[in-house]
């Protein structure tokens, strides 16, 4: 049920709403924008912790480094590492360390 009052927009008498593709037409492009916004955010998602994790693991990678080079710099962890090498056992801290946290052990 439509009602035209000259010139303007025809009106939905029941909802009040304009009738015509120029409404729909916003709210068609706005819905279309919040869905490329959340394939974004979830492809992010997905970069972060998805299956690939890729930025975690680059993370992960060079948290490990720094716990290594930390550890080379530590007088006290030398010499752990120092005794651990006489016995023939090599320690990747930071790999360890890492792989602790990423499984919430730490």
């Amino acid at each position: 049920m439509t009602n035209e009052l000259g010139s303007g927009y025809a009106v939905d008498i029941e909802s009040g709403r304009p009738i015509g593709s120029e409404p729909l037409t916003a709210v068609s492009k706005n819905a279309r924008k919040i869905n490329r916004i959340i394939e974004r955010q979830q492809a992010f998602v997905n970069d972060l912790v998805g299956s690939g994790g890729e930025v975690i693991k680059e993370v992960v990678r060079l948290y490990a480094k720094r716990i290594n080079e930390m550890a080379e710099q530590d007088p006290e962890c030398r010499a752990y590492q120092s005794i651990l090498s006489s016995v023939e056992i090599k320690i990747n801290m930071g790999k360890h360390f890492s792989a602790l946290k990423a499984e919430g052990v730490l």
